[in-house]
């Protein structure tokens, strides 16, 4: 039981990870943002017949940090001020979208200067980012998600065992 334990911890993750799907060069999960003067990010959330939604709530993540908690107003408008470039999620109840924000006067040509956040019932999941209802959860617990709270669970379970075990084999010793 150990040693399979030992193997599992030791075996590279990339001998079990799926092969990455090649993407063309068009395309991409981001979508670019221009922020405006003073790092303002400037938003719109529409449901799911595109119709503009008042008063839901935005939620703006930089990487696994919480950098903004908000509300549309009742044009289903929302700002966010003070970010830097880099690549943010917006999440409501109705969607969750991947923004790549330029700082100002820095962003592509192509890049758009409001965050449309539309449902695209698509069901899917891109497990880098994980799910809304984890990140609200570690959100409220400290910063710490559940399945970590798994793993240290696990490590002192192995970690009994292996001492229990090894002072049985002492004991039982001539």
């Amino acid at each position: 039981m150990i040693c399979l334990t030992a193997i599992g911890i030791l075996m590279p993750q990339i001998i079990l990870a799926a092969a990455p799907k090649a993407k063309s060069a068009q395309q991409s999960i981001f979508t670019d943002i221009a922020l405006h003067d003073g790092g303002v990010l400037v938003g719109r959330l529409a449901g799911n017949d595109s119709a503009i939604v008042a008063n839901k709530e935005i939620i703006v993540r930089r990487e696994t940090e919480l950098v903004a908690k908000i509300a549309t107003d009742k044009n289903g408008q929302f700002i966010v001020n003070g970010l830097r470039g880099g690549i943010y999620q917006i999440e409501s109840e109705y969607g969750v979208g991947q923004f790549r924000a330029w700082a100002p006067q820095t962003a592509p040509p192509t890049a758009h200067q409001v965050a449309f956040l539309v449902p695209d019932n698509k069901n899917v999941v891109r497990g880098q980012w994980g799910f809304p209802a984890y990140n609200r959860l570690r959100d409220t617990a400290g910063g710490i998600g559940p399945w970590t709270w798994v793993a240290i669970g696990a490590a002192v379970a192995g970690i009994t065992v292996g001492v229990v075990a090894l002072t049985e084999s002492n004991d039982s010793s001539p």
